[in-house]
């Protein structure tokens, strides 16, 4: 196929990307506290594997509550800040539940999930921040270790993304929690100052109960992406691309917006779909 060929198409915008992931966790590995607090211990053993968070001395308590970058409380920067510029993010955890009773020692379960505050953003209620609740916890669900997530796919989402609940406020006819005025999911996203895993589901109210759980590996995970076709960097795929596309070609250098069949390489491979992507 000739090079030049392609100076013949027309082409509009469409939004590919390449991706690429990264990945950090807290493992609590040693019976470090990995920056975290809460009604949970820190041990050396019994993790997945080694260290982990475990709750089963203490109680009652209404929920179980791990969290970082409380005022005043230890802070692991992993899970706070900004986290608007990514084009994903991904909360993650491993849970094992030995047993939740109530004070007749009877099972039962309770909800959880991974919270997200910001404390610039304040309302009637307090600070604002975004709920999600990852799965209900019981000793018949989790009775071995078990990973839940909160895959968010557009931190720049105004609105809240399903599941997710807003809190800092209340809703003056139904009285739910909803987000401060000027806040939104986004807002929360971009100064995220503290994260909790816990069980106090905004708008809820629990009785007392004694927890036997054990967390380990919390993590986080980010997805960023380029904008495949758009060699030039300008915003928009169209002729102007063509020209660095076709340097690329001839100095067999990579770059990702050259990557078009997103096979990790820029070769002859990728014209066939760049010219689909000028002609859409």
């Amino acid at each position: 196929m000739k090079y030049g060929s392609v100076l013949t198409l027309i082409l509009f915008s469409l939004n590919l990307v390449n991706v690429t992931f990264a990945e950090e966790f807290e493992g609590f590995d040693g019976g470090s506290d990995g920056g975290f607090i809460g009604n949970f211990v820190f041990e050396e053993f019994g993790g997945n594997p080694d260290g982990n968070a475990h709750i089963n001395a203490g109680g009652p308590f209404f929920f179980p509550s791990l969290r970082t970058g409380g005022i005043g409380e230890p802070m692991n920067p992993i899970f706070l800040g900004d986290f608007s510029g990514f084009a994903q993010v991904t909360f993650g955890f491993d849970i094992r539940v030995d047993s939740i009773t109530n004070f007749n020692g009877v099972e039962i379960g309770r909800p959880f999930g991974i919270m997200l505050i910001d404390r610039d953003s304040q309302g009637p209620s307090g600070s604002a921040g975004v709920f999600f609740e990852t799965q209900f916890l019981a000793a018949s669900i989790q009775d071995d270790w078990t990973t839940y997530t909160a895959i968010i796919d557009d931190p720049t989402s105004a609105t809240l993304p399903p599941g997710w609940i807003g809190f800092g406020d209340e809703d003056p006819m139904t009285f739910e929690p909803v987000l401060p005025a000027g806040a939104t999911f986004a807002t929360v996203l971009a100064s995220v100052d503290e994260f909790r895993l816990t069980g106090a589901v905004p708008g809820f109210f629990f009785n007392n109960a004694f927890f036997d759980v054990r967390i380990d590996n919390i993590s986080v995970k980010t997805k960023t992406g380029c904008f495949v076709g758009d060699v030039n960097g300008d915003g928009d795929i169209n002729l102007l691309d063509v020209a660095p596309f076709v340097d690329l070609l001839a100095s067999s250098m990579f770059q990702c917006e050259a990557d078009i069949n997103q096979d990790g390489a820029v070769n002859l491979l990728d014209v066939g779909p760049f010219v689909e992507l000028l002609g859409s």
